[in-house]
């Protein structure tokens, strides 16, 4: 049968990449994928079959880069060997997003590459009231990317719960999140444990206001390690110095500005 996302050539992925550029995504982008993507691919392509859960997944990119994005397009897969093993064994894919603009964008890129039946997306609210989408010991691989710094401290002890319980024995959760120093440096302020605060997107916050609560790493830890073991912890820095003039915040080596967790489940 013929599958058009096999044709889902370079100028597409090209126009996207500039899309994410003009949205002041990128530069994050280089920051995080040389450590949460190659990690990621070598979790799929060493388990047959899997279901992989995406949380905050947004217009579900994550995904469709690691399922059928350009490969030379993508930073994180110079040089890896282990992407067309992990596409193989990838059975399903499902994000998981709270809006629904989002999700109608996410379907319309999954359109551009077929709609093809592994991957999906899904419009659920994310904390203490999501519903059980997943029974137990239903997945091997979960991940989110720059999504835990939006739930309340209640709502992040609920959702690594949720994830605990979704997993596998032997499970992995994989995850992107901004250093908490970082996130004090940007807003210029002292905040307390579980303060919401906002700020505003793009360089010149030309796309809108985002809000996050913020959480000490000593927090993240404790409640993570409640369920989880911590295998990994990365310091991510940029894999290029091209963002160096327009995004000079990212290459503070004193203050680095995520991290990326490798979690093990405990069961």
């Amino acid at each position: 049968m013929h599958n058009p996302m096999h044709e889902y050539g370079k100028a597409n992925w090209e126009k996207l990449w500039e899309q994410l550029e003009q949205q002041g995504n990128v530069g994050i982008d280089y920051v995080i994928n040389p450590y949460l993507y190659p990690r990621l691919v070598s979790l799929l392509a060493d388990r047959p079959k899997s279901l992989a859960a995406d949380f905050g997944c947004g217009t579900n990119l994550m995904g469709i880069q690691l399922l059928f994005g350009y490969a030379p397009s993508i930073p994180a897969f110079e040089g890896l060997q282990n992407v067309d093993q992990a596409r193989f064994n990838t059975l399903l894919y499902v994000g998981i997003e709270g809006s629904q603009t989002l999700v109608d964008q996410a379907n319309r890129y999954l359109s551009d590459v077929g709609n093809p039946r592994n991957i999906g997306t899904v419009q659920m609210h994310i904390g203490k009231d999501l519903e059980k989408l997943f029974d137990d010991n239903t997945l091997d691989v979960c991940t989110s990317r720059n999504f835990l710094m939006h739930l309340s401290l209640e709502d992040l002890k609920v959702h690594m719960q949720y994830v605990a319980d979704a997993l596998k024995p032997g499970g992995s959760y994989v995850f992107a999140t901004l250093n908490p120093e970082y996130e004090l440096l940007k807003a210029g302020r002292p905040l307390a444990e579980g303060e919401r605060y906002e700020f505003s997107h793009g360089a010149h916050g030309e796309y809108g206001t985002f809000y996050h609560y913020y959480k000490s790493r000593e927090f993240y830890e404790s409640t993570i390690q409640k369920r989880f073991t911590i295998e990994e912890t990365v310091s991510c820095v940029p894999k290029t110095d091209r963002f160096q003039n327009s995004h000079e915040r990212y290459y503070d080596s004193n203050i680095p500005m995520a991290y990326v967790y490798s979690l093990k489940v405990k069961k």
